[in-house]
């Protein structure tokens, strides 16, 4: 499906688009947004934060009517910029927290989902899980840097007051996901795979070798 914006119709539930067709249309936005930071000269990574509207009595759900935003959508997006702008902190979900943020007024984003492109970092999990954001879908893991199961879990530590409920959206290659993380982890992906998968997710082939490889 192409992407909506606020301004068609977000009249949810919507009988005639499937959930997955849905989450697939935010992640190909988040993916569109990380080819802009890879076009900038950063590591390729977008996201993209989502009013769900399942706690409509919500203190989020309440100032959400009040501000006239319906489910589905978007509150935020981000792009990697740390070094177009020098900044650390410029992450793409650090970007996308924020916006949504200054938009309903308030730090607790307690009924959205977050997309993303690739695993988000520790900083980038941290601010998951101060934000009070329950949901988060990625297009593909990071073993090497990754803080939502792939290095370390921090989403879904019991020790802590917050957990996160993670997906990882959409089909690639005819394998669902959780195939696909452990084809591509064994090495039994030819070249032209590679550079298809890179295509999908925003990375360059490069990147994908360098992450799983």
């Amino acid at each position: 499906m192409e992407f909506q914006n606020k301004e068609t119709d977000f009249s949810f539930p919507r009988e005639d688009v499937r959930e997955t067709d849905l989450s697939f249309g935010y992640m190909k936005k988040a993916i569109e947004l990380a080819k802009k930071a890879g076009e900038s000269g950063d590591v390729p990574i977008g996201a993209v934060l989502v009013y769900d509207g399942l706690k409509p009595e919500s203190p989020m759900g309440i100032l959400c009517k009040e501000k006239g935003i319906f489910p589905g959508e978007i509150l935020g997006m981000g792009y990697n910029q740390r070094n177009l702008l020098g900044n650390a902190l410029r992450h793409a979900e650090i970007s996308a927290i924020g916006e949504a943020c200054e938009r309903i007024g308030d730090w607790r984003l307690e009924d959205c989902t977050l997309y993303v492109n690739l695993e988000p970092c520790p900083m980038c999990a941290g601010a998951i899980l101060q934000a009070r954001i329950p949901r988060l879908e990625m297009a593909i893991r990071n073993r090497k840097a990754g803080f939502c199961g792939s290095v370390l879990n921090i989403l879904q530590m019991k020790e802590l007051n917050h957990r996160v409920d993670i997906g990882e959206c959409s089909l690639l290659l005819g394998y669902n996901r959780k195939e696909f993380n452990v084809v591509l982890n064994e090495g039994k992906l030819n070249l032209g795979q590679i550079i298809a998968v890179a295509n999908f997710v925003g990375l360059t082939t490069s990147e994908i070798v360098d992450l799983f490889f």
